[in-house]
């Protein structure tokens, strides 16, 4: 027989790991943390209690319905701010509700500490053992395994480890290129226990360097573009660092090649720009001598698109053959793993001297400006026509909101006065 446990206290006079935990998370960048909670949660909760209105020393908490709701928040402050972000969510349970939005991060390079409760590992004796029916049914041999094939790490805090290390370890992993998101179970008796080293200064970190490209394989891709008729660039993701999209729209109009979108989910040329041609490469991979694939997962459709008989293939980016995806057969005469910012810029100081005063390059700009001047021409088109009708269609939307927004978004709340 088992002696009944003595009474737990509800409070403790030291700092216990939830408290470390959450002051490393905002000393690491992580200004919000998005919640959904469950039983797992009484330590946070005290931690958050304990800083009480001091919101330097721990992250906003903000309490969110849904899982899915609460990540895409998530991946949305990211694309605004760039730094890291956080959740929590409730044991097994709300790890399995997250997973679909978790994809969504993981395939988006999105860096997220995505954290959960783990059932109470006790079933009696420390503060935070196993109390609730649900602390059985919920205990899993592996609740990570939910989550493996979509994070870059994942791992769970142990008693007497340090907190802070944990979580700087994690978030180096994140933000290191290509980025994505990180898993991080919670036991509950490890948060309610006192902290390792309280007072231990926080370990600092930073993300590794982005990687340079190989010199000689920006020169082979010079040569490439030099020698090229219609060289082209896909890209779809790039714009997920403005300064790529600086340095593309620089390199495109300099050396006069075409640029075009494939499903991009981020802004990646301005659609005024005069080398911008389109969202369909398929209709022009016949024409293409060298096309580069630029930071992009599916550049066409092999299915339905061909490639030009003979036309070299390059790949670039921080993983340029996408190693995570089971299969990808794209032809790859040229992959150059670097950050797609350092790879333009090398490759424009590579083709200054081949290609400034290049004949061939002045007629092919003339002719893709045209191409593009044409073509946006058609897009003012079908809109006007669209919002003639009945109908609305996605072309009358975008021209709607482009004609409130105007040239500059800044002055949106001006236009918006004159609009009352």
């Amino acid at each position: 027989m088992r002696r009944a446990p003595a009474v737990q206290q509800a409070t403790s006079p030291h700092t216990i790991t939830a408290e470390r935990y959450l002051a490393a998370l905002k000393t690491h960048g992580i200004d919000c943390l998005f919640v959904n909670a469950g039983t797992d949660f009484p330590s946070i909760i005290e931690a958050f209690a304990r800083a009480g209105e001091d919101s330097t020393q721990v992250p906003r908490p903000v309490v969110v319905p849904h899982e899915h709701v609460a990540m895409g928040m998530a991946h949305g402050y990211y694309a605004v701010t760039g730094k890291p972000q956080g959740v929590m969510f409730h044991v097994n349970v709300g790890t399995a509700n997250g997973i679909c939005a978790l994809i969504n991060a993981y395939r988006d390079n999105v860096p997220i500490l995505f954290t959960a409760g783990r059932t109470p590992i006790t079933e009696d004796g420390p503060h935070g053992t196993r109390n609730r029916h649900i602390h059985w049914g919920q205990e899993m041999f592996d609740q990570a395994g939910m989550v493996r094939e979509s994070v870059k790490w994942d791992h769970e805090l142990h008693a007497h480890e340090h907190a802070d290390d944990v979580v700087a370890r994690a978030l180096e992993v994140a933000m290191t290129a290509p980025r994505g998101p990180v898993y991080l179970t919670l036991p509950r008796e490890v948060l309610a226990a006192p902290a390792e080293d309280p007072q231990r200064p926080i370990r600092r970190w930073v993300a590794a360097a982005a990687a340079a490209p190989n010199p000689d394989a920006i020169d082979t891709l010079a040569e490439w573009i030099a020698a090229a008729r219609m060289p082209l660039i896909v890209t779809g993701a790039v714009g997920r660092d403005p300064a790529a999209v600086e340095a593309l729209a620089a390199f495109a109009e300099r050396f006069a090649v075409p640029v075009t979108m494939m499903t991009p989910r981020y802004l990646c040329l301005p659609c005024s720009h005069p080398m911008h041609v389109g969202y369909a490469p398929g209709a022009r991979l016949s024409d293409a001598d060298l096309v580069i694939v630029l930071d992009t997962d599916v550049p066409w459709f092999p299915a339905s698109d061909r490639l030009r008989a003979g036309a070299r293939v390059a790949h670039i980016g921080p993983d340029p053959i996408f190693s995570q995806y089971p299969m990808r057969s794209y032809p790859n005469d040229l992959a150059i793993a670097a950050d797609s910012t350092l790879a333009l810029t090398a490759l424009s100081a590579a083709l200054a001297e081949r290609l400034e005063s290049n004949r061939a390059v002045a007629e092919r700009r003339a002719r893709i400006a045209a191409q593009s001047t044409k073509q946006r021409a058609a897009w003012a088109a079908e809109a006007e026509s669209a919002g003639r009708g009945d109908i609305i269609t996605p072309a009358c939307i975008s021209k709607c909101i482009a004609d409130v927004v105007g040239d500059d978004d800044d002055k949106t709340e001006e236009k918006d006065e004159d609009s009352k």
